[in-house]
């Protein structure tokens, strides 16, 4: 979509936040949430990053936190949504399972059982830089 759009995509993670960031030439300039000059953006590219802010707007705060996690460091473990959203290992497994159901979160495994087993963003044009 990005490349159709003539757009680039990179993302950023400070220890408070994590960036997604959609541009493309020949923008406008806006003003970012803490009032500092953003770059600018161009109507699609600002439609693009509405509707991404609108899709995780929708889920829940551990999903949320799935997701950041996910884009942040690559992959996401049942462990380490438990001790950042500090919710149950039950809570961050179920949450972790409706992501992959929704195929925002591709699970990778042995099996069920295995120790190692962790989820990553799905390998595919939505979201490569």
């Amino acid at each position: 979509m990005c490349d159709t759009a003539g757009a680039s995509f990179s993302y950023r993670q400070d220890v408070s936040s994590t960036v997604i960031r959609f541009e493309r030439p020949g923008a406008q300039a806006t003003v970012a949430e803490d009032g500092a000059d953003a770059e600018p953006k161009t109507p699609a590219v600002a439609d693009a990053d509405a509707a991404w802010g609108a899709s995780l707007g929708k889920l829940g705060k551990s999903k949320r936190k799935a997701m950041e996690l996910a884009a942040a460091n690559g992959t996401v473990s049942t462990g380490a949504l438990v001790e950042s959203a500090q919710i149950t290992r039950r809570a961050a497994s179920a949450a972790l399972k409706r992501l992959s159901e929704r195929g925002l979160l591709e699970w990778v495994g042995k099996n069920a059982h295995d120790p190692g087993q962790f989820y990553r963003l799905p390998n595919d044009d939505r979201f490569i830089s």
